[in-house]
């Protein structure tokens, strides 16, 4: 069984380091011993023989290999009971090369690189793209496990009257655009399978009322002002064209490197102000489709273009969808 996983892996091109991988680690107890949980080396054993510390290393890495499997088999859909098994970054084996602003995320999805912020927490570089998104809605994910309030969306695929209003892109050229057309309920969603969260709260669950453009409290906002420093993404007085705030269509996320904080701990955040409005975790109730929800950050449609800011902040209805309307992800608390 164990040469018919390897030879699987290898097949598909996965490089498998023994140094990747975090083997349970014994801990030193206060009498300076070194023990395990009942059950890894012996029930109630508060010392690890040498034949315990084998058996252990060994079923770790058939947990690890049967895992990759898994993800060689199910490609970057949500594989139903792994939610709860805690793997680190580097044990993620990724089938497609993933791009500059990406990173290999959970159960083998190319998605957007987390950056880590100064409020101890990370959120994506960039809007979640098409491509990101597409690859995701490919593997037909469930429905269940969404939250009650939002047992009404049926489907994760772009909504059809938005996608018939929007201007056309074609193929290969889609990709790299930020996902649109999609409601807060499969921003909630993608974000959810993919090891991340929709960004609300610092710390976890949802932004406030009264608390959306307060620094410490969301992430998003902490994100966009660096930390409560600037207006705008860049600093405190709107610039035309640092960011995409006019224009047809979106631009591809990435390509406007100025819509950047100047603030070093904050530079690899990209396209917070312009481009597409972005769903916030940040709703005036939590009952329905009906409840009005946070979009961040402005638009190319926006009338008054300085109001591509960071405390430009409009509210709809979670099962909105709109072509000027994305998303990124932040982690988990």
């Amino acid at each position: 069984m164990l040469r018919w996983m390897r030879k699987g892996l290898a097949s598909r091109g996965a490089i498998v380091s023994a140094r990747n991988h975090a083997f349970f680690v014994p801990h030193r107890g206060a009498d300076g011993h070194r023990s395990v949980p009942d059950g890894q080396g012996g029930k109630g054993a508060d010392t690890l023989p040498t034949m315990g510390l084998a058996r252990v290393l060994k079923e770790r890495w058939m947990k690890r290999l049967a895992w990759l499997w898994i993800v060689w088999l199910a490609g970057c859909q949500q594989v139903v009971g792994m939610d709860d098994y805690v793997f680190d970054r580097a044990e993620y084996a990724c089938v497609d090369a993933c791009g500059a602003l990406e990173e290999c995320g959970k159960n083998g999805c190319c998605v957007a690189k987390s950056v880590r912020l100064p409020g101890g927490f990370s959120i994506d570089a960039t809007e979640v793209t098409w491509s990101q998104y597409e690859t995701w809605l490919s593997k037909k994910p469930s429905r269940e496990g969404q939250p009650e309030f939002c047992g009404w969306n049926n489907t994760y695929a772009h909504a059809p009257n938005c996608m018939n209003n929007m201007p056309k892109c074609q193929g290969a050229s889609c990709d790299n655009l930020p996902v649109v057309c999609v409601d807060w309920c499969d921003a909630y969603a993608y974000c959810r399978a993919v090891g991340k969260r929709l960004c609300g709260k610092i710390g976890g669950g949802s932004v406030s009322e009264s608390d959306f453009e307060d620094s410490s409290k969301g992430q998003w906002d902490a994100a966009c002002s660096s930390g409560g420093y600037s207006k705008y993404v860049y600093g405190d007085k709107y610039h035309a064209g640092k960011c995409h705030d006019s224009g047809e269509m979106a631009s591809e996320v990435g390509t406007h490197p100025d819509c950047k904080s100047p603030d070093s701990h904050y530079a690899g955040v990209l396209d917070l102000n312009g481009n597409v409005s972005e769903w916030e975790d940040s709703c005036k109730a939590y009952s329905g489709e009906d409840d009005s929800c946070r979009m961040r950050g402005g638009s190319i449609r926006e009338a008054v273009k300085e109001n591509n800011s960071c405390i430009n902040t409009t509210g709809s209805q979670r099962d909105f969808s709109a072509d000027n309307v994305g998303f990124r992800c932040c982690s988990k608390p």
